[in-house]
């Protein structure tokens, strides 16, 4: 798994770009 850094960058990438981070959830 990526480094929490890492998570946080593209969690906050996709919420910037409007994406729904559900369809992202197995």
């Amino acid at each position: 798994m990526p480094h929490w850094s890492t998570v946080y960058h593209y969690f906050r990438k996709w919420q910037k770009e409007g994406v729904r981070l559900d369809r992202y959830t197995a």
